[in-house]
């Protein structure tokens, strides 16, 4: 059964790139001219080809964007008035990270359990790419994966124990899943002694993802695991978080590191999907699903 991936809001230039994106990951077009999406636009919307200027100059200007902040990790590159697709570079995180983000049929189908773990995984190596070599990163996420208990205060033990710092004070719910941890994210010293740079990261793929900023409480936390001072915070979604986003001060007031589409891209730009043949396989089923 494939799914009709319908045109945006012509005037919502980052839908439209999206939409652009599948369509071209769909058919496998080496590239497609201006003129050529303006023909394709005035026979889906009736409009002249005046009327889309301004639309598909902010198109023109968001898949430039994209292609500045992700470099060789986002799939498109500008030419002119000709939008190119990259058969040079392997951009699968990108292309797992566009679908996720998508109203497709993951998510009318609400199919989450196939790609919770993989998600949670690509942002490890994200994060690993961001604080660099010397960097561990952890999946802490439920459902439990790589030998983590399910048991929340057993599986803060074996955390605590492959961190390398002891286990707090408080006392968490039994019931307790993940409290909001999906990646831990820590860079140690080889004098195997406390006091080193640490992360904690809620990923979440949800529509209404702003909310889960607020799901890491670093004070909570503290007592979960004796790391000194407070950790760093984080979130991390598949989607592209507009550069006018309205709430985007408070959002850096509530976590320390914010990972949008386009930051994870960047950072995963030079890193090897080779690893992630399950996430390579998903994205090649999930793609043939699109209709447009």
């Amino acid at each position: 059964m494939t799914f009709r991936y319908d045109l945006p809001d012509i005037d919502n230039a980052y839908a439209l790139a999206d939409w652009l994106e599948v369509m071209i990951l769909r058919s496998r077009k080496p590239q497609i001219a201006r003129a050529q999406l303006v023909d394709a636009f005035v026979a889906k919307l009736g409009s002249s080809s005046q009327e889309l200027d301004v639309p598909v100059a902010m198109l023109f200007k968001e898949i430039a964007r994209r292609r500045r902040i992700a470099g060789t990790g986002y799939p498109l590159w500008i030419d002119g008035s000709v939008i190119k697709f990259d058969h040079q570079s392997d951009c699968s995180f990108y292309v797992f990270l566009l679908l996720l983000s998508l109203d497709g049929p993951m998510r009318r189908e609400r199919r989450f359990k196939e790609i919770d773990e993989i998600f949670d995984k690509v942002v490890c190596e994200a994060v690993e790419e961001y604080f660099g070599p010397g960097t561990s990163t952890l999946r802490f996420g439920w459902p439990p994966s790589d030998g983590r208990p399910n048991t929340f205060p057993v599986a803060l033990d074996w955390l605590s124990t492959r961190i390398g710092v002891p286990v707090g004070s408080g006392m968490p719910a039994p019931a307790t899943k993940d409290g909001g941890l999906d990646v831990v994210a820590w860079k140690p010293f080889e004098d195997h002694r406390s006091g080193f740079a640490m992360v904690l990261v809620q990923c979440t793929v949800q529509s209404d993802w702003f909310p889960k900023a607020a799901d890491l409480l670093d004070d909570v936390w503290r007592g979960r695991l004796d790391m000194g001072r407070s950790p760093l915070t984080s979130l991390a979604v598949p989607f592209v978080i507009p550069k006018n986003f309205a709430k985007w001060d408070d959002l850096r007031r509530m976590v320390h590191l914010i990972f949008d589409r386009l930051r994870l891209a960047q950072m995963l730009a030079k890193r090897d999907p080779t690893s992630f043949a399950k996430m390579v396989s998903w994205n090649k089923k999930e793609i043939s699903k699109f209709s447009i």
